[in-house]
């Protein structure tokens, strides 16, 4: 039958003698023969004539493993005890044809992913569509050149390989992330394009798990006062197509309410319809419950705050009345007729001095309360920087005398105009001057330089060469009631000043520090807000 295929007398010959060359098989199966080791694909042959069956074994045998059976009951019986990469059958076979194969096969869940090729002398179009409508995977009609099955074969072994790599990578793909979800705590859900059903959700023991669709989510998951913030959220994702994210309460499956962060991605069509929502949620209650109680804390250390701010401000004005009174007896005595004596004269003094300075310390007490409370405000206006430190400079000129410490100021004619709040800046300047001649050593020099600081600011720095600051202090120094120091015998130094300094210049939105090494002497500097800050940065 297969010499008649041939075009010519010489072909014929030559295929004579190459099927005399294959030795007779006692079983009638041609099967090629072949080691434990080789790895190359197995191809099934299945045909009722002998020679077609040598014949295709010659060909596939040089790039394949073969094995070749007479009908189609030994096809299937070979395939199912070892399953082969692929099929070639003919289609008119005795006891079982190629179509019953192709069924048995396809029904078989080991072998219905087996490629097959049906060979049938039966040629035409109504035949090859036949054949593919039965599941057959290509279709070649006898007589056939020898590439041609070849390439037949070579291409759907191929495409096999691919797809089955393709199916494992896919399932490899699936098996992590599905490992990935399990080893997650977050919870995982699916949802319609929509949002109106959702499709899946792997609650991890923090929501109930939903493995049928179901459109009532909403009313099950999440608290009902969420319900529309949630669904708005839903709707500018579902509109711009873009990640869905809020934070909102759920309900626990252990019934109690719970606080999750979710967030969803949209899959896209080729064309960019949403297909599908991939979403994860993840269980935030403990934070919310810790940022609740921080609130809590925060609202009542403010209470707290507001309470002490209003208990200085009453007590300030306590305490000014009878002050104001002992302070105008102590005047009184003073001018009164007849005149002191000296002894009483010396005891007035001490008595206006003591009064005076428990006024300011009472001011400086309700303005650093009124600060930390945000009662404070500042007025501020475009002030001339030389006449603030004029006025500063007047202030504290008596002190600096008594102790023999020379004040050295900046040429004034050249100072710029500053933003701040006039009265406000002079009780800053003035706290920091005294401090400068108060821990500097006798006969020293308070330095003030006013250099541009640029972006439209303005720096003041006011220097001593006194005993300077440690590092412990200069971590501490702008804190309520943290002193520079004591002198025997001195009322002066609260500490207070500093740290209401520091709360005054940032209330007029400029900033305040200090440079210092111990027996050095320190740098104390302002700097505040002046538009057009043109000056000499040279004291005189």
């Amino acid at each position: 039958e297969a010499l008649r295929w041939l075009p010519d007398a010489d072909q014929r010959s030559a295929l004579g003698s190459e099927l005399q060359s294959i030795p007779d098989d006692p079983t009638d199966t041609a099967t090629s023969s072949y080691g434990h080791d080789d790895e190359r694909p197995l191809v099934l042959v299945a045909d009722d004539n002998a020679d077609m069956r040598k014949y295709v074994v010659r060909l596939l045998d040089a790039h394949y493993r073969t094995e070749a059976v007479p009908d189609g009951e030994a096809a299937l019986a070979a395939a199912r005890e070892r399953i082969p990469d692929l099929i070639l059958t003919d289609v008119m076979m005795p006891r079982l044809d190629g179509f019953g194969l192709l069924q048995a096969l396809r029904a078989d869940p080991r072998t219905s992913g087996v490629p097959v090729i049906m060979l049938s002398a039966r040629a035409g179009e109504e035949s090859r569509i036949e054949g593919m409508q039965e599941g057959a995977d290509d279709y070649l009609a006898k007589p056939f050149s020898a590439r041609e099955l070849l390439a037949r074969v070579t291409a759907l072994l191929q495409m096999t390989r691919i797809r089955r790599e393709s199916v494992v990578a896919i399932q490899a793909s699936e098996m992590r992330f599905r490992a990935f979800v399990t080893a997650s705590s977050d919870v995982v859900y699916r949802m319609s394009p929509d949002w109106r059903e959702m499709r899946h959700l792997q609650g991890h023991n923090f929501v109930a798990d939903t493995h049928k669709p179901s459109a009532q989510w909403l009313q099950e998951y999440i608290h009902p006062q969420d319900q529309a913030g949630v669904l708005a959220a839903i709707d500018t994702a579902i509109a711009n197509k873009s990640l869905f994210e809020l934070e909102h309460r759920v309900l626990r499956v252990d019934g109690e309410l719970g606080w999750t962060h979710s967030r969803a991605v949209p899959l896209l069509s080729a064309n960019g319809v949403i297909v599908e929502w991939i979403g994860t949620a993840t269980d935030v209650t403990r934070r919310k419950r810790i940022e609740a109680d921080l609130f809590a804390a925060l609202a009542s250390a403010e209470k707290a705050n507001q309470a002490k701010s209003d208990f200085l401000s009453r007590m300030s004005h306590e305490l000014r009345s009878p002050m104001n009174a002992v302070l105008g007896f102590a005047q009184l005595l003073q001018s009164g007729t007849p005149p002191p004596t000296v002894l009483q004269e010396k005891n007035v003094v001490q008595i206006l001095k003591a009064g005076w300075y428990l006024l300011s310390l009472i001011d400086e007490i309700l303005d650093l309360s009124q600060i930390e409370s945000g009662r404070l405000t500042c007025v501020l206006e475009p002030v001339p920087l030389a006449e603030v430190l004029d006025d500063c400079q007047a202030l504290v000129e008596g002190q600096a005398q008594a102790r023999g410490i020379r004040l050295n100021f900046p040429q004034k004619d050249h100072l710029c105009i500053v933003t701040v709040d006039r009265t406000r800046i002079k009780q800053v300047f003035v706290n920091l001057l005294s401090n400068a001649i108060k821990y500097n050593r006798k006969g020293g020099t308070v330095q003030v330089h006013v250099e541009t600081a640029g972006r439209g600011r303005v720096c003041i720095r006011i220097e001593d060469n006194g005993i300077g600051l440690s590092p412990e202090q200069l971590g501490h120094i702008f804190e309520p009631f943290e002193r520079l120091g004591q002198e025997a015998g001195s009322i002066e130094g609260t500490g207070i000043g500093l740290a209401l300094s520091k709360g005054l210049v940032e209330l007029m939105g400029g900033r305040i520090g200090v440079d210092s090494v111990v027996g050095q002497g320190s740098v104390f500097w302002v700097e505040l807000d002046a538009p057009s800050a043109q000056m000499s940065s040279h004291p005189d």
